[in-house]
């Protein structure tokens, strides 16, 4: 047999067709995930970078339908957004940086947290950002940006609730650490 991967064409009204069925039996652990995932408020709207509102958006919805996957991706790039914005963490030499870019790490967190980042808010009781071991938070962000799912469970994430609890916990510590960055009265 010959292997092969393609892009189909389909027809018009095949994603309607596509989300009716696939949700019409989940609606219940939809609105069950949604209700988890809460809801983010701040005031005034303006005040709250585009990005960061649009990625905070993009996970709760990934969360409530069940890609978890994407909900622990792009919430670990929340993170990094707020790491990139901060003026206190402007013209630092002692951060490690991609292109410029101030990643996601236990080194870059302490810093973060040396200048008053909430980072205290993506930590698990017991942890630290100064021990050698990544936090939960990084750990599991890096494993599924990175590909590297061996510490899961085999199975489709969204049938998963080891994969839902992974993804509810990167959800509610990445929410925490926005609400507290935000309220810390910081000039962005």
């Amino acid at each position: 047999m010959t292997r092969e991967a393609k892009i189909l064409t389909l027809k018009p009204g095949a994603g309607k067709l596509w989300w009716e069925t696939h949700l019409n039996s989940r609606w219940t652990d939809v609105e069950q995930r949604f209700q988890r995932a809460g809801s983010v408020y701040w005031h005034p709207a303006s005040a709250m970078p585009l990005e960061l509102f649009a990625y905070l958006r993009e996970a709760s919805l990934c969360f409530s339908l069940g890609r978890f996957l994407a909900t622990v991706s792009l919430m670990g790039a929340l993170v990094e957004i707020i790491l990139n914005r901060d003026p206190r963490l402007t013209g630092r030499t002692d951060l490690r940086r991609i292109s410029r870019w101030i990643t996601l790490n236990n080194n870059n967190l302490a810093v973060a947290e040396s200048k008053g980042l909430p980072v205290a808010e993506l930590i698990d009781s017991g942890e630290t950002v100064s021990a050698p071991e990544p936090i939960r938070f990084v750990r599991s962000r890096n494993k599924i940006a990175h590909g590297d799912l061996a510490m899961y469970e085999v199975d489709l994430p969204e049938h998963n609730a080891s994969w839902e609890k992974e993804a509810y916990d990167q959800l509610s510590k990445g929410q925490r650490f926005l609400i507290a960055w935000f309220n810390s009265d910081v000039s962005i």
